[in-house]
């Protein structure tokens, strides 16, 4: 066996030094964020690189901005402190596969580093170990294909490592490493956020309770196997707590959130204050079309509004208004609405659903989300909508795209990420 020349300190809390000195095959690491999980997956994937340099190994995460961003920018850190030379010395911007390598004094080591999204790839490789980050998001055949290249004769113990948050206790990763799982292959290592906290800023834990909804918070910080996916989607709605009689504020500008879909065409007319999100109207129309929803919004009086409107919605919007070539943004700029605030790419259905939980109530208690009686078919729309069986997907419903305009809006000003002292989650 060879073994690097160098020794090397690195001071691990209980859950990463259980990782470090495991055998098993299949290593899960199931965290909270900043639990360190990506920290001590780094070490890992650089002691295996040094420990079996002729042996092939692999970094990968499910696309290559998340593997660049964060995968890989911290392991050039520890490869950085540790004076180890490698190649290429600075993080690639790349959306195709690449190889790095690190130098032990005698030789480069190659180390594969691979998008997940694109997961065929991977066939006809075979490797010695292997690094998998956040794989909750990972489909399992990826998983099973990576495995099944887990055979380069080289290495003399094949061992792969999943770091991640948890997933909903249906999926296949609770699946292989809970319900199913081979304790002669298989080690499960779950280490909460406070379990870090030594190595986190203060009011990090703070931030996080104020981020995300009860649900979430468990999932998220606590490590624990919670479903976000079965019955309601918005399971933190109550009309005690949310429903209340609304005005205007004629200082704050009207938030006027779409989403354009023919039947109905749906939209919602909020205010944002401080952390609360005020939903004053919503407009749906059957069988509509932008320029009927532009008048209806006319109609109502809501172009009189002191401090303006601004625009947010559906990304596919910049395509092309249902009627036209004319895109939907387009038709409301011309017609006077020309701040918008909507992205290049909507968000993931999750990150939307979670966004809009989260300002439902948070974790601390703290309700972020009022609307008016008057919206009648966002109140059914967020007592009703659910996901369709067996999926994590929406079932279709009238009231389902009114729910959605407004998760546009919360997930555009409120998304579940945040930032302490430079520290990020």
């Amino acid at each position: 066996m060879s073994r690097p020349k160098k020794k090397f300190e690195y001071q691990a809390r209980p859950h990463q030094h259980r990782v470090l000195q495991s055998e098993k095959r299949l290593v899960l690491l199931g965290g909270g964020v900043g639990s360190g999980k990506t920290d001590v997956g780094s070490i890992w994937a650089l002691r295996q690189a040094l420990t079996w340099p002729r042996a092939l190994g692999l970094i990968a995460a499910n696309t290559y901005s998340q593997l660049v961003d964060s995968t890989l920018r911290n392991f050039y850190r520890k490869v950085e402190a540790f004076g180890l030379k490698v190649q290429p010395p600075e993080l690639p911007r790349t959306g195709r596969p690449f190889t790095l390598k690190i130098h032990d004094g005698r030789r480069w080591i190659e180390i594969l580093c691979r998008s997940l999204d694109n997961f065929e790839t991977l066939s006809g490789l075979e490797i010695g170990w292997y690094w998998l980050d956040e794989v909750w998001q990972t489909q399992q055949a990826a998983f099973d294909l990576v495995n099944a290249r887990l055979r380069d004769h080289r290495c003399g113990r094949h061992q792969g490592l999943l770091t991640t948050t948890l997933d909903e206790p249906s999926s296949w990763l609770y699946n292989v490493f809970v319900d199913q799982r081979d304790e002669a292959l298989c080690e499960v290592i779950y280490a909460k956020t406070t379990d870090n906290l030594k190595n986190l800023p203060p009011g990090y834990l703070d931030l996080l309770k104020k981020t995300y909804d009860p649900r979430l918070f468990a999932r998220m910080v606590e490590a624990r196997w919670v479903s976000l996916s079965k019955g309601r989607i918005y399971y933190q709605f109550d009309r005690g707590k949310h429903v209340r009689s609304l005005t205007p504020d004629p200082a704050l500008p009207l938030c006027w959130s779409h989403d354009f879909n023919l039947n109905p065409m749906s939209s919602i007319i909020a205010q944002i204050k401080g952390q609360e999100v005020r939903v004053l109207d919503e407009i749906v129309i059957e069988t509509s079309s932008t320029p009927e929803v532009i008048a209806e919004f006319r109609a109502r009086g809501y172009t009189q509004h002191p401090a303006g409107t601004v625009i947010y919605g559906d990304a596919a919007g910049r395509a092309g208004d249902t009627r036209s070539r004319t895109s939907d943004y387009q038709i409301l700029r011309q017609a006077g609405f020309t701040a918008q605030k909507v992205p290049n790419v909507n968000p993931g259905l999750r990150d939307r659903h979670n966004a809009v939980n989260a300002r439902l109530e948070n974790a601390e208690g703290r309700v972020g989300l009022f609307i008016d009686p008057r919206c009648k078919t966002l109140i059914k729309g967020l007592e009703t909508v659910n996901y369709k069986p067996g999926s994590h997907l929406e079932a279709e419903s009238f009231e389902q795209h009114v729910t959605t305009a407004l998760g546009y809006l919360i997930h555009r000003e409120f998304p579940l990420r945040g930032r302490i002292k430079g520290f990020r989650f």
